[in-house]
């Protein structure tokens, strides 16, 4: 669409290629070739359906300047297709991140 077809081959989808835990999903590029680091989420309810982020997606918003989370909702797996907004940033400016779980360590009750 931009003429760019350099840049769109090298368009990646890293947590398939390269596992779900770099905490980004779609490796893409702006127009002036500068990394873009794309998370996307996805729930069949609505715009305001309260979804999951990971320690690792919060950290890399936080660090990488061209972070995007692309909200898909309304999706409907029959037709495959869905609404999108889409959030530039840190995750945290844009949600209020409720902490959702604990790791349990074994105590030491030695003597």
């Amino acid at each position: 669409e931009n003429k760019r077809s350099d840049l769109a081959q090298k368009v990646a989808h890293h947590s398939v290629t390269l596992g779900d835990g770099l905490g980004y999903d779609i490796l893409s590029f702006n127009l002036d070739g500068n990394k873009k680091f794309i998370e996307v989420k996805t729930t069949k309810g609505i715009n305001k359906t309260e979804f999951f982020i990971t320690p690792t997606e919060l950290r890399r918003s936080e660090h990488e300047t061209e972070f995007y989370l692309y909200r898909v909702y309304n999706f409907c797996e029959e037709t495959n297709n869905g609404d999108l907004y889409i959030k530039k940033g840190s995750l945290s400016s844009s949600f209020d991140l409720i902490p959702n779980e604990y790791k349990a360590k074994v105590m030491n009750k030695e003597k």
